[in-house]
């Protein structure tokens, strides 16, 4: 008789179940036959069988009426959940969650325990978790750390841009900018495909970028571009109106990620440019196929099935692992590889990275709030950075981990600023958020902090979306504004881009010291390359905080959990694996 698949034994284990679990039982094989519905003769090759498994130890008598001894080794939950996971590993998603009756949660914690690498048929694929539901990749919108991380998987953009300014090839070969004439040519690659199989020629982003520069999100961004058209096939030219030595830097942005232009209009569709394609972006996964017609080095992973998991204890569901007597590593395999915070030590199989971010969590004081200036550096004294910090230090629950920000970077000069005279405050100064666990642990430290003083605070949590949203409009009631800002990996002109358009800076400035940004900024974009910019945007960000516009709280630390399996293992600035470069050794 073949061996019996695991689904089917698991159908008589659960038959044989009744009884009981992890005892010796003195039986008959005619009970036994008579408990699994079927003859003598077969429930004797499934008892084998189950022994071979190592789910039973079956010890039969010989003779009529002699009583045999079975002992089931595992609780049918156990056993449940292990099949379950063999699923998992063999890609059989919907096997797996319908054996596990449809427990999402359940479903969820026995992925973490297999997240990581897979191999079949000689082709990897990557399966992570992560806790919380990723927004649509809207490249032309302000998107979080992770969906910006996610954004340079699908899209490419005409160039790159490394940590220190230096522009690199990405769609665009080369490029040259003519300080005369104030015009940047383009030129592409043959042969470029979106992932649809459409090409994509000079005409294709021309379009692309006439349709952007008439997008109220571009409107600073594109200001000084006057024309673009389509020089030949493979050649876009930009003629600007001011001088721009850094406009190819900018164009490494994942707003000018280069997408087909009819996509600005439908934001149910997105076909990328990059070294993945997105398959499916669901409630419950976000699912990534390397593209073989790549115009770079093709992924090392074939596919990356992204879950998209509550947190423990967020879940209503009060079912959990440890009710199946297995062991619930943190961080195990490649669950959670793309946390931000590490609050419990990683467990002993996976290999640790971090490091403190590009960026930090911040506060701001809304303008329509019409606090003085003596107020905001009083308040600025009472929510600084130490206080803040040792305070969800202190906080098991938090699960935050960071050190105390002086700037905007921690690259930056430390910005010192002396003790402010004690000022009045009003009663109540409530606090906005959009939906974060360390924004909101932080809230409720600065809420904390301003009760001391005899100022009440509310917390209003948004959606993210909302969030930015009511910023744009300038429609955020709150007085204190809790918010975060990171860099990505075009680390200067992304710092750029931040502050020149960041709608929640925006929110916060009056129109006075929002004008003198403006041209601090223009200046900036019309005298410097990209290679200059961090040295000359951190005098202008140390002003703001020093006048107290913006507080930073503190810098995040970043870690990355991995199976020390998997090879080509590196931390992205967004504090996530590298995943096209991510093999396993066979």
């Amino acid at each position: 008789m073949p061996e019996i698949s695991n689904d089917r034994a698991l159908l008589y284990y659960q038959r044989l179940a009744v009884l009981g679990t992890n005892k010796d039982i003195s039986t008959t094989i005619d009970k036994l036959a008579e408990l699994m519905f079927t003859s003598t003769r077969h429930s004797r090759t499934l008892l084998k069988q189950l022994d071979e498994k190592g789910w039973i130890d079956w010890q039969p008598k010989v003779g009529r009426n002699q009583r045999s001894i079975l002992h089931l080794n595992h609780s049918e939950s156990t056993l449940v959940v292990n099949v379950a996971s063999e699923h998992i590993s063999q890609g059989h998603y919907e096997k797996a969650l319908q054996l596990l009756g449809g427990d999402k949660a359940l479903f969820g914690q026995v992925l973490q325990q297999t997240a990581g690498p897979q191999v079949r048929e000689g082709v990897v694929h990557i399966q992570l978790t992560y806790d919380r539901l990723l927004s649509p990749l809207d490249t032309t919108n302000s998107l979080r750390n992770s969906e910006r991380f996610l954004t340079r998987q699908v899209f490419s953009c005409l160039t790159r841009c490394d940590g220190e300014g230096n522009v690199e090839p990405d769609l665009a070969h080369h490029w040259r900018y003519d300080s005369q004439a104030l015009t940047w040519r383009f030129y592409l690659r043959p042969h470029l495909r979106f992932h649809d199989e459409a090409p994509i020629d000079a005409e294709t982003i021309a379009e692309l970028f006439m349709r952007l520069k008439q997008h109220p999100n571009y409107c600073s961004l594109l200001a000084n571009v006057v024309t673009i058209c389509a020089v030949g096939r493979l050649c876009i030219e930009f003629t600007l109106s001011q001088p721009e030595p850094g406009f190819a830097a900018l164009l490494a942005d994942y707003r000018f990620s280069v997408l087909p232009s009819a996509q600005l209009e439908n934001n149910s569709v997105r076909i990328g440019s990059g070294p993945f394609k997105l398959v499916e972006h669901s409630q419950e996964q976000l699912d990534l196929q390397a593209f073989e017609h790549y115009h770079g080095l093709c992924a090392l992973s074939d596919s990356v099935t992204i879950w998209q998991l509550p947190k423990a204890g967020t879940s209503s569901c009060s079912t959990s692992l440890a009710t199946y007597d297995l062991p619930t590593p943190y961080d195990a395999v490649c669950s959670h590889l793309v946390s931000t915070e590490s609050g419990t030590e990683p467990s002993t199989q996976a290999t640790p990275q971090s490091r403190i971010e590009d960026g930090c969590l911040l506060a701001m004081f809304n303008h329509s709030a019409a606090l003085d200036s003596t107020q905001r550096h009083y308040l600025g004294q009472l929510m600084n950075s130490r206080p803040v910090l040792q305070q969800l230090s202190n906080n098991d629950a938090a699960r935050v981990q960071g050190i105390a920000a002086y700037n905007l970077l921690p690259s930056w000069m430390k910005v010192l600023i002396p003790p402010a005279e004690t000022s009045p405050l009003p009663k109540q100064l409530d606090i906005a958020i959009y939906q974060h666990h360390a924004l909101r642990a932080s809230a409720q430290v600065v809420a904390d902090l301003l009760l001391r003083v005899g100022v009440s605070c509310q917390i209003n949590e948004y959606s993210y979306a909302d969030f930015y949203e009511l910023c744009a409009r300038h429609n955020l009631e709150e007085e204190i504004i809790l918010t975060s800002m990171s860099l990505d990996d075009n680390r200067p002109s992304s710092a750029f881009i931040w502050l020149a358009t960041d709608r929640v800076l925006r929110q916060c400035l009056t129109p006075s010291t929002e004008q003198w940004l403006q041209h601090e900024l223009e200046q900036v974009r019309q005298q410097n390359q990209s290679t200059e910019y961090m040295a000359v945007l951190e005098p202008i960000a140390s002003t703001l905080v020093s006048d107290r516009w913006i507080i930073p709280l503190f810098h995040h630390k970043q870690t990355l959990n991995f199976a020390d399996q998997l090879q080509g293992v590196s931390m992205t600035i967004w504090g996530w694996p590298d995943i096209k470069n991510v093999w396993v050794e066979e």
